[in-house]
């Protein structure tokens, strides 16, 4: 086996001059035993040189890794794009991970493969880009310390995915949910606590009535959704067939699929609340807001089930060995809408259309 080879600098980075301050808090949390190429630091090697040159062999040769800080600034300069080209060109020849991207914000850019494990800064914060860095830079001591869990943090979803040792893809699913979840609990404090900030829209008699009797079908439509996403075809896709690999992309879609519908209504709920409606429909309306009540109890015990369930797998399979049977977990939830609270929807949008009637 050849050696490995031997680089000036175990990692260079690569950002716009907007995300200056962030990426020296990076760059100076890696700490002294990482050598990394940061303009600042490098001040006398690029005095006086002609830096096209230089910037195109350091990309491209000279660092074991590149982090590359994604923005919208990142994809307009031009030393940013030369910088991307050499390491793309490096990239597009080495079969192991080369480019490490860090999105600063949502932009899409050229040449950077949508399938490549990226950061989000924005979810991760400093010290998760960080952690995630020097552990990709450890490479061999990390695997080797990885005793499988589920992903509590982004930036564990993206270790899983550098390592993918056996199983990886249920803790890959239960992880995306877990830290979709997660995200999501502001919206859910205020759908516990009823609170929805004003929409700015209000109606009131037959408008009233028309805004209110969709409520059913929306939430219909969600379910709808939601029961695509457990198709077994569709699951088969993201997981692989007993024994295969799974997919990555789809698993991650999946997920974020799942955890749409469950934004959804919460959002429901909050687009009800916060719409002004007549008195007379005041009873419809908080029933309406509650129809996905069961719906968003259902989704996040599935949640912490799978999450439990995904944690157990190192006990489960303490005793598999290749050539053994292959261990298939079944992923099953059925949605629900409270009887009783679509009842007292009913009951309350008839009370308003009758008192509706009457004032006219």
């Amino acid at each position: 086996m050849p050696d490995e080879p031997k680089y000036e600098y175990d990692l260079a980075v690569s950002f716009a001059g907007e995300q200056r301050d962030y990426v020296k808090g990076v760059v100076r949390g890696l700490g002294d035993d990482l050598t990394v190429f940061y303009d600042e630091d490098e001040k006398a090697k690029l005095l006086g040189e002609n830096l096209i040159d230089l910037l195109t062999d350091l990309y491209q040769n000279k660092a074991k890794y590149v982090a590359m800080f994604v923005s919208a600034a990142y994809a307009e300069k031009m030393w940013t794009n030369i910088e991307r080209q050499s390491a793309m060109a490096r990239a597009a020849q080495q079969r192991t991970a080369y480019i490490l991207p860090i999105r600063m914000d949502d932009t899409d850019l050229p040449g950077l493969l949508p399938t490549v494990g990226y950061l989000d800064a924005r979810v991760e914060g400093l010290d998760g880009v960080i952690k995630v860095i020097r552990e990709k830079l450890a490479g061999q001591r990390v695997a080797a310390t990885y005793t499988g869990r589920v992903p509590e943090t982004q930036a564990d979803i993206e270790l899983l995915l550098a390592l993918r040792p056996r199983f990886w893809e249920y803790w890959l699913y239960a992880g995306a949910l877990r830290v979709g979840l997660a995200a999501l609990e502001g919206k859910y404090h205020d759908y516990e606590m009823r609170f929805a900030s004003p929409t700015g829209e209000a109606y009131f008699g037959r408008d009233a009535f028309d805004f209110l009797r969709t409520v059913p079908a929306r939430a219909t439509n969600l379910v709808d959704n939601f029961n695509a996403v457990f198709q077994p075809e569709v699951q088969l896709r993201a997981f692989g067939a007993p024994g295969d690999a799974g997919d990555a992309d789809r698993i991650l879609h999946m997920a974020k699929r799942f955890l749409d519908v469950y934004e959804g209504f919460l959002d429901e709920a909050a687009r009800i609340r916060g719409t002004a409606l007549d008195d007379d429909f005041e009873d419809a309306q908080r029933a309406g807001a509650e129809f996905g009540s069961d719906a968003v109890g259902q989704i996040r015990e599935f949640i912490t089930r799978c999450v439990e369930s995904m944690s157990a797998i190192p006990e489960m399979t303490a005793e598999w060995v290749e050539g053994d049977e292959p261990i298939e977990l079944a992923l099953a939830i059925t949605l629900t809408v409270d009887e009783e609270v679509s009842a007292r929807f009913t009951q309350g949008l008839d009370a308003g259309v009758q008192a509706m009637i009457r004032d006219e």
